[in-house]
């Protein structure tokens, strides 16, 4: 039995699987011409486009029709820039487009494109140069695809993500803020409570250690107020509504003074040493200053396995160069960005303490002075900070 199809004008025999194609009748130019017009009509889900060897539209198929909103007699002969932002067109970005498939045989982006109504969408796009028998480049064929649901679909998944990678930084934040602050408030009542006894059995005793008695009173209240207004900086600048009182100052007294401090907070049971040959005057947040130096500080105390800190403090022109080296456990290349991040830590909260974004809020605030804190470091070889900040910064 045999059937012919007369859109291709070709006799198809059924029930003869050994057909061979040289057995089938040949194809002409007109059936051919037709067949590539059938397959551009035909093909709805993506937009098949021909263009000539200098980006202007030679064919235009149904596809192309409902993705861009162009009919077919608008688009042939036009340039092929309508399809892409005016910055993309205005940079020359087709035709950088075109150098590409070139040059790598084909060319695959996801990029936006627009449509004739103005509207933009993702498109996937494939670019492929079309030559003839001599190799010659006779155009480019493009077929492309909406992708805007998909790609959507993704935000959103990410979005998702990010707000359930949310939820669970802030819970562990919560739970460290509380264990922060239970652990100097539960040291005050238990001073508080034990003056309360000692004062119904030795009253006299009590009236005589009260200065010692109030002063370790005093260090748990201001280990309470520091950690609140640790809290507070953090809403201030993830805010922006972080302030700098900008006056004159001496970065190497600023380091002085947090050295004795960082030493002071830990009962004289630590060492820092400090290398501030000479002053380093300038125009800066001393308070913010003393808050990035006590970070640091605390850092290295904390990671450094018990050993002496160093802090160094130099002019370098215009800067100055602050310099905190420990020699405890260090920090692997893969960590060394993400510990500037709020709440990450390279080493387990359990073991360590803390909120875990000293580091960041030392990086903001440097950052507010116009400068830059960095970070070298290496497994078992101990850590440095630096940080260049201007001494005289721009307002």
């Amino acid at each position: 039995m045999t059937a012919r199809c007369g859109v291709f004008g070709v006799a198809m025999t059924s029930n003869a699987p050994g057909a061979r194609a040289s057995d089938l009748p040949e194809t002409s130019a007109a059936d051919r011409v037709e067949l590539t017009a059938l397959l551009l009509d035909g093909i709805t889900d993506y937009a098949l486009v021909a263009l000539d060897p200098w980006g202007r539209v030679q064919a235009w198929g149904r596809g192309a029709e409902r993705v861009y909103g162009f009919p077919g007699d608008a688009m042939v002969g036009e340039r092929w820039d309508r399809l892409f932002l005016p910055h993309d067109g205005a940079a020359g970005r087709p035709g950088a487009l075109l150098e590409l498939a070139l040059r790598h045989g084909r060319h695959e982006e996801e990029a936006l494109r627009v449509r004739r109504d103005g509207s933009t969408f993702w498109a996937h796009a494939v670019l492929t140069p079309l030559r003839g028998e001599r190799g010659e480049v006779r155009g480019f064929a493009e077929v492309a695809r909406d992708v805007t649901d998909r790609r959507e679909a993704e935000q959103a998944l990410r979005r998702l993500s990010d707000a359930r990678s949310a939820v669970r930084a802030r819970d562990e934040f919560l739970a460290l803020a509380a264990h922060e602050l239970k652990t100097p408030l539960t040291a005050l009542g238990l001073n508080l409570q034990a003056m309360v006894r000692a004062s119904h059995r030795k009253p006299a005793e009590v009236v005589a250690t009260l200065a010692a008695r109030t002063e370790r009173l005093q260090r748990h209240v201001d280990r309470m107020s520091g950690l609140v207004e640790t809290l507070l900086d953090v809403g201030r600048v993830a805010s922006g509504q972080l302030e700098l009182r900008i006056q004159d100052g001496d970065v190497a007294q600023v380091a002085a003074r947090v050295a004795s401090r960082c030493v002071e907070e830990r009962g004289g049971r630590c060492c820092v040493d400090l290398d501030a040959p000479e002053p380093v005057p300038g125009r800066f947040d001393p308070h913010r200053v003393e808050q990035v130096l006590f970070a640091l500080l605390d850092n290295g105390l904390k990671y450094g396995g018990g050993g002496p800190v160093q802090l160094s403090v130099r002019a370098d022109g215009r800067r100055a160069r602050v310099a905190v080296r420990d020699q405890g456990i260090g920090i692997a290349p893969e960590d060394q960005e993400r510990i500037f991040q709020r709440f990450e830590r390279a080493a387990p909260a359990t073991q360590y303490g803390g909120f875990g974004f000293g580091l960041w809020a030392a990086r903001q605030l440097v950052k507010a002075h116009g400068g830059e804190i960095r970070v070298r470091s290496a497994p078992g070889e101990g850590s440095t900070f630096e940080v260049l900040l201007p001494l005289c910064p721009k307002r």
